[in-house]
């Protein structure tokens, strides 16, 4: 919701990137579309929602580079990429499995991304340790289409501002 709303802004910059935290612990699909809450058909697993949550946020911007390079702006005005932003010593990963991870003011890959030549121009993209990975389940684009109807519902107005009819009159 946050970058729907940004995205007017993020269009009136020179160049400018939208980054998304992903996670090799993705999972390689969502098992219930209907039970995203895991309200009713599953017992809730705190593991099996990041690991969802993850996977939607890696569709969520595959689905972001499409519709930006559908629109026409070129990728050397926008682009959207995720990232794994590798074992770092969050609250999370500390209270769940220790320090087993970086520290935090050492995770860098996320900077990277937003600011490195290296990636001037590409678009769509997972990175995991600054190297381009394959993250199949997020171009599955049925799949995208079903996480596209459900934001289009939960949160419309942002989803509205994918379909760029309001930048028509502003680009």
């Amino acid at each position: 919701v946050i970058t729907s709303h940004l995205l007017p802004i993020l269009l009136k910059q020179p160049k400018s990137r939208i980054v998304i935290a992903s996670s090799v612990s993705q999972c390689r699909t969502v098992r219930d579309w209907d039970d995203l809450h895991y309200y009713t058909t599953r017992p809730y697993s705190a593991h099996s929602a990041y690991s969802e949550s993850k996977l939607l946020d890696a569709m969520l911007t595959m689905e972001f580079a499409d519709r930006l390079q559908k629109a026409g702006f070129p990728t050397t005005k926008i682009t959207a990429n995720c990232l794994d932003p590798g074992t770092v010593n969050t609250k999370m990963l500390l209270a769940g499995w220790g320090p087993i991870g970086i520290q935090v003011d050492d995770a860098f890959d996320e900077t990277w991304l937003c600011s490195s030549p290296e990636v001037d121009g590409m678009t769509g993209k997972y990175y995991v340790s600054k190297n381009e990975r394959g993250s199949s389940s997020s171009y599955n684009q049925s799949e995208r289409d079903k996480m596209w109807k459900i934001l289009s519902t939960l949160a419309p107005e942002a989803a509205a501002m994918w379909d760029f009819e309001w930048s028509k009159q502003a680009y």
